[in-house]
């Protein structure tokens, strides 16, 4: 049994109107084969497929059934597995959470709304679209390059000499926050627990030392 810290309610929706009817309906027969002699209302909702949770076990299922999910982080794919990782928040981007891990020799972060939280109440006033990659990579950016200190500096100086980071060329700031974002999942602030996790990667990034970063948005993240 999942324990679901965060659900992406408006994705599993989207995802799970596009699930064939014929498909659902042999769910339905095995979900009420699965519950067996249980009766009442839990059990009929989870057979009907009504629930949240139901909901995103039959596109997790779907998912398998047609291969779609990898064990690789690859753009346009999604990734289904258990890491250890660790979740916090960013004053600067008010409503934004990531979790933040390691799997496949790859270091995985996971943008989503703190609305889609279990303690989050899908508060739509928290939602402010952080599921959508470019804007969270953006916002993190600006974070990153107003708090020096959260920058791999001794790899900045590496790669800019003595010159001020300030003014280094476009490829040298690249690379210094590329080394940030790598260890960003240390800072933050969060216990390092382990989570499993449903994902779509939509960006996979890899340094001239062969250390892979990717970017994803997750359906739901739970221990």
């Amino acid at each position: 049994m999942k324990y679901y810290h965060y659900i992406q309610n408006a994705k599993a929706e989207m995802l799970f109107a596009q699930i064939p009817p014929r498909f659902l309906s042999g769910l339905k027969v095995e979900l009420a084969f699965d519950f067996g002699v249980l009766k009442g209302k839990v059990a009929g909702e989870h057979c009907d497929l009504t629930t949240t949770v139901a909901r995103v076990q039959a596109i997790e299922k779907f998912c398998e059934k047609e291969g779609l999910i990898k064990d690789r982080c690859e753009e346009g794919t999604w990734i289904r597995g258990k890491i250890k990782a660790r979740s916090g928040f960013f004053p600067q981007c008010p409503g934004l959470v990531l979790f933040g891990g390691c799997i496949d020799s790859t270091v995985l972060l996971l943008f989503g709304s703190e609305a889609h939280l279990l303690s989050g109440s899908c508060n739509p006033a928290k939602d402010k679209g952080w599921s959508f990659i470019p804007r969270s990579l953006h916002a993190l950016k600006g974070h990153l390059e107003s708090n020096f200190e959260l920058l791999d500096i001794e790899t900045t100086r590496s790669v800019v000499g003595e010159r001020d980071v300030l003014f280094a060329d476009q490829d040298d700031i690249e690379s210094s926050m590329f080394s940030a974002f790598l260890s960003l999942p240390e800072s933050l602030t969060g216990p390092s627990i382990e989570m499993s996790f449903l994902a779509r990667i939509f960006l996979v990034k890899t340094n001239s030392r062969g250390e892979r970063l990717a970017f994803g948005s997750p359906l739901y993240v739970a221990d």
